[in-house]
């Protein structure tokens, strides 16, 4: 058992998909107050039109029969929270799951505490964060800022990742040394979505670096990998390179389901690296945001794929964003 225990809270607007949550320290807390917290809880998911309402313990603040007779009480084994616009914190309870909300942040640092799991819930999408190393920049100069489109596709979902904030360059200029990061992460589809036929297809990297002087660079790569099948799927690539001519590509994106022929993943491995050159003394590389992305579709069910296939167009899908 853990010596100490959260309450989780985390709700859905009934009219928008979009995740807000509270986390709140019960280590302790006499019951009469445990209660308040709880109708706290409810009122407010009530003012924002959740439609579902329940509670998850974790620790031992609380005994499993008490927190059984509150499921009983609230008629629903269902996880929901309430609290709009703050963001998911955890530095003090292990093993609890954070969750941020478009825009919301929270320090690398935070993420890969320990006793953490590393795991992150952006929208419908985790994200665990299995390795950061760098002997340039520590993980508490690192801030991840959940991302979640505005506008939706043709499948009626939007586009879920992160950024990556922070002063990021090197800043020794002509030392003859790069300024690296290396973050390896997974994204995985969460289980209620996938049971709905959700599925990622594309994979999309942005970030904002400049490089000055010959020979200067700043630059991202990464590798992506099938999470379930560990099959390499591809590489991408944005950069600013200093030369003669400047060379710049700040963008780039795959789509795995149209490069393979598939109808979408569950869940990526992505291995990212993050460089910085200031090739002579005058020089400059750096940059402040990385963003990662994921579009999505919702695949075709089997009887769906049998007529399709029957008709001679199985490969054929609508386009995403």
């Amino acid at each position: 058992m853990k010596s100490s225990a959260c309450a989780v809270a985390n709700a859905r607007t009934s009219r928008r998909n979009f995740p807000y949550a509270v986390g709140v320290n019960i280590a302790n807390m006499p019951a009469n107050d445990f209660r308040r917290l709880i109708r706290q809880l409810l009122e407010s998911t009530m003012r924002i039109h959740a439609p579902i309402v329940a509670l998850l313990v974790v620790g031992h603040a609380i005994e499993p029969s008490t927190a059984r007779r509150i499921r009983m009480k609230l008629k629903t084994s269902h996880i929901a929270i309430a609290a709009p616009a703050l963001a998911l914190l955890f530095t003090t309870c292990a093993n609890a799951v954070i969750t941020i909300g478009n825009g919301q942040s929270i320090n690398l640092a935070t993420i890969l505490a320990a006793g953490s799991d590393r795991k992150v819930i952006i929208d419908d999408k985790m994200f665990t964060f299995n390795t950061f190393t760098s002997g340039s920049f520590a993980a508490q100069s690192v801030t991840v800022v959940g991302y979640i489109s505005s506008t939706t596709n043709s499948y009626g979902l939007r586009n879920v990742g992160f950024d990556l904030t922070g002063q990021f360059g090197d800043f020794i200029p002509g030392d003859g040394r790069s300024a690296e990061m290396n973050l390896r992460y997974t994204v995985e589809v969460l289980p209620y979505n996938y049971d709905r036929d959700v599925r990622i297809c594309d994979t999309h990297l942005a970030f904002d670096g400049v490089a000055s002087g010959i020979g200067s660079y700043a630059r991202v790569d990464e590798t992506v990998f099938d999470l379930d099948t560990n099959d390499f799927l591809g590489n991408l690539s944005a950069f600013d390179i200093a030369g003669t001519t400047q060379t710049t590509r700040r963008t780039d994106v795959a789509d795995y389901c149209d490069m393979y022929g598939t109808h979408g993943y569950r869940a990526f491995q992505v291995n990212k690296d993050i460089k910085f050159l200031a090739a002579f003394a005058g020089g400059s590389s750096s940059a402040t945001s990385v963003r990662q992305e994921f579009s999505q579709i919702l695949a075709p069910s089997p009887g769906a794929l049998a007529l399709l296939g029957g008709a001679g167009i199985i490969g054929l899908r609508r386009r995403r964003n």
